[in-house]
């Protein structure tokens, strides 16, 4: 099963390094972004919607 593949299914698929793949990505998704905090336990977590409700206020 190739790239494609996993993103036509209609099934969650999370990449890792998505910038090594970004030409592949669909125009419709969601980004996270998980990266360190200020202190050893905190993490700074964002969200980003491309696509279908690109600019609607969005509930996690």
């Amino acid at each position: 099963m190739g790239a494609l593949e996993y993103f036509g299914s209609g099934n969650l698929c999370l990449i890792e390094w998505p910038s090594k793949v970004a030409e592949l990505l669909p125009q419709d998704r969601v980004e996270v972004t998980l990266e360190h905090g200020p202190t050893d336990e905190a993490r700074n977590i964002t969200m980003r919607v491309y696509g279908g409700n690109e600019g609607e206020d969005q509930r996690v």
